[in-house]
């Protein structure tokens, strides 16, 4: 029997686990609070306890969140970055020097953030004197106003009653808006949603709980765990230990060295682990391979279940997500898509940019104005692909 053998067979040096409670390492124990550094996961737990404004900045932080944006801004970027034909050469100029794709960009996520969003066109007179937002868009029009750029609000008042006359030009308008408590008349505003309506970021506020503290669970277990395989294995010491003292050492004394060297390993992982019940294992064993492996494959598993129903409560294909390559998906996953892409667009922000376009319209005399949207840059993708490709509800927009 070799003396390696021997001294491992002499006496079995592992340091039990004490009945103290796991303490969690500081080096990642803050991501219990803040997943991104500006966000407190702790508040959205209450999300439907809170009044308006905190509701507001909390969804404005979870927007930091990486994951979150991509959520809600993937849709808006399908639909919107290939833009449209006008059929209108002089609109066209307007559409381009108002920067209107850019408009409606920014109108369809505060929309999907928060639920409710005002696009306010700023009328300025022959004189360049812009017009207060509490003149009527009638009496502003008596001053041969043009549109000197266009603003978005996400934050602003209302009041409760709705505009209920179906002939008014207001119809479903709030009777009454204020931003900064200046007073702005109903007809001097685009609306999108409404005051109290339920965003698609709120929708997702228990979805995302759910994937990010399974996330984080699965995150330190797999960091506690890695503090376990880092340990270094019995014959690795021994033979650091060997070599230091030489090949003429009594067993008696190597074994005293060898155990010292493995009081100070394990005393140093517990330090370093900031975690009491921290052991040594030699990371070459049986015991070491199967340690919490079974309990972090679960908790993988787990975390990635609640990612995909994640995703597809924001009405996603898991892949469009996380990088899987669009010409990669069948034809089916494709139109799917394509439809969820196109019927989005008709429901949160078509009807903002045709009224958008009404308006200007109204302003510079233009009349008969229509446009189609262009096709999605994934039908362009699957137009590369097929060689009779279909073209899904790519209609005209008057």
């Amino acid at each position: 029997m070799s003396r390696r053998t021997s001294l491992l067979k002499t006496k079995n040096v592992v340091e039990k686990p004490t009945s103290t409670p796991r303490k969690i390492n500081p080096a990642f124990s803050s991501m219990n609070n803040s997943y991104s550094p500006d966000v407190n996961y702790q508040n959205i737990e209450f999300f439907d306890e809170m009044m308006r404004e905190e509701r507001r900045d909390t969804l404005s932080n979870l927007y930091k969140d990486l994951l979150v944006a991509q959520i809600v801004f993937t849709h808006i970027n399908d639909g919107l970055s290939e833009w449209r034909e006008i059929n209108n050469t002089t609109f066209e100029e307007h559409d381009k020097r108002l920067k209107l794709k850019r408009i409606a960009v920014d109108s369809w996520t505060a929309y999907r953030k928060y639920g409710h969003v005002l696009i306010l066109p700023i009328l300025v007179n022959a004189d360049n004197v812009k017009i207060p937002f509490s003149v009527p868009f009638d009496r502003a029009m008596e001053q041969k106003p043009t549109i000197e750029r266009i603003i978005v609000v996400d934050n602003f008042e209302s009041s409760e009653k709705t505009i209920t006359d179906v002939l008014n030009a207001d119809h479903g308008k709030h009777q009454k808006y204020k931003i900064n408590n200046k007073p702005i008349h109903p007809s001097r505003v685009i609306q999108v949603g409404r005051l109290g309506e339920q965003s698609m970021l709120e929708g997702l506020v228990s979805y995302h709980n759910t994937y990010h503290t399974r996330s984080f669970e699965t995150t330190r277990a797999v960091k506690e765990s890695n503090f376990l395989v880092l340990a270094t294995s019995f014959a690795d010491m021994q033979n650091a230990v060997e070599m230091s003292l030489g090949d003429n050492t009594s067993e008696t004394v190597l074994f005293k060295k060898l155990v010292e060297a493995m009081e100070t390993r394990a005393r140093n992982l517990r330090e370093n682990a900031n975690n009491e019940n921290a052991f040594i294992i030699d990371k070459d064993s049986e015991q070491m391979s199967n340690i919490a492996k079974q309990n972090i494959d679960h908790m993988t598993n787990a975390t990635k279940d609640s990612l995909s129903i994640y995703v597809a409560a924001a009405d996603y294909p898991r892949s469009r997500l996380l990088g899987e390559s669009v010409s990669s998906w069948s034809d089916t996953d494709t139109s799917n898509y394509v439809q969820t892409i196109h019927g989005k667009r008709m429901m949160e922000i078509e009807d903002a940019v045709v009224s958008l376009d009404e308006f200007i319209g109204k302003v510079y005399g233009i009349k008969d104005t229509s446009f189609t949207w262009n096709p999605l840059a994934i039908e362009k993708i699957t137009i590369n692909k097929t060689s009779s490709p279909t073209v899904i509800d790519n209609q005209a927009v008057t």
